[in-house]
């Protein structure tokens, strides 16, 4: 009864600190163990409930991966854009609206790709894949969402860039607002060997997106145990002392490096499978101090088993 009789003021209490004005009296040292325990899971609920909320901004990466990255003679491979929390399970369908280019490139040429077509779970291509290795890219338009005051620093903190730290407390001295206001830019992109790759060296070119992982060896004859470096770029130039990460279909955790002065990085790539890539900037937008730019980019690959 008396645990009843202090819900209602416990409930209005407990997210505030305050539940021990509440406990002071021997009677109620009972009551208030339970109350801790309340206290402690309605707490624990809010936080839950406010990381549900933003854990699509956290999770979600949005990928382009063919169903086949190599094979022996030149042929039609479909391409699948997707966006999801599981890679490499295909989950949400990007709408073709949203796609700003999407390009191909290899030996024989390059070219736009023609418009995709819409599935179940992901926005489809039916392309040729010429001889040697040909290079996949798509960039998205800019879509704008916005953040709550009490969810900025958590969204920060997960990016874990360097520069960070340094523009939420920029935006922290500058703005009262309760909401922030961000645009986010996605790119992705992809490679299909056929034949011998390596008399086509595309690989290590740039697709022209405005942020983007670049191969420094053939991402298209990778084995189980080998080594691969890439180069994250940004408008063209080498971005150094950011982080890259990496991770391998069937884990959770990826693996994370940082990259040299060159821009460059390097994994060893533990099993065979399929690999995403991605790196993310942060940076106030050119047109409105207030509004941030975020840009995230993939990079897919498949890696055989050790021969």
């Amino acid at each position: 009864m008396l645990q009843l009789v202090f819900l209602r003021e416990i409930i209005n209490l407990a997210l505030r600190g305050r539940v021990w004005t509440l406990c002071r009296s021997a009677a109620r040292q009972i009551a208030c163990e339970n109350i801790h325990l309340m206290r402690s899971r309605l707490v624990s609920f809010a936080l839950l409930a406010s990381l549900t909320m933003i854990g699509p901004l956290f999770g979600h990466d949005t990928w382009l991966a063919p169903d086949r990255s190599h094979a022996e003679t030149p042929g039609i491979v479909v391409l699948s854009l997707s966006s999801g929390m599981e890679f490499p399970m295909l989950d949400h369908a990007i709408a073709g609206d949203r796609v700003a280019s999407a390009k191909w490139r290899s030996a024989q040429g390059s070219g736009e790709l023609p418009s995709g077509t819409r599935a179940p779970n992901a926005l489809e291509w039916r392309v040729n894949a010429f001889e040697g290795v040909t290079l996949f890219s798509v960039a998205l338009h800019p879509r704008p969402s916005r953040l709550k005051r009490d969810q900025v620093r958590a969204y920060v903190d997960h990016l874990g860039l360097p520069n960070a730290a340094a523009v939420f407390s920029r935006w922290k001295r500058t703005s009262k607002a309760d909401e922030i206001g961000y645009r986010y830019m996605k790119y992705a992109k992809t490679f299909v060997g056929r034949g011998s790759g390596e008399a086509s060296p595309l690989w290590g070119e740039a697709a022209d997106l405005r942020l983007e992982l670049i191969p420094q060896s053939n991402p298209t004859s990778l084995t189980a145990g080998s080594t691969l470096e890439v180069q994250l770029v940004d408008r063209g130039k080498p971005l150094a002392r950011y982080p890259v990460a990496l991770l391998v279909e069937g884990t959770k955790d990826p693996m994370r490096v940082v990259t040299g002065v060159d821009g460059r990085a390097r994994f060893v790539l533990p099993a065979s499978g399929h690999y995403m890539m991605r790196a993310t900037t942060l940076e106030p937008s050119a047109d409105k101090a207030s509004v941030w730019d975020v840009h995230f980019t993939t990079m897919t690959f498949e890696v055989a088993r050790r021969r």
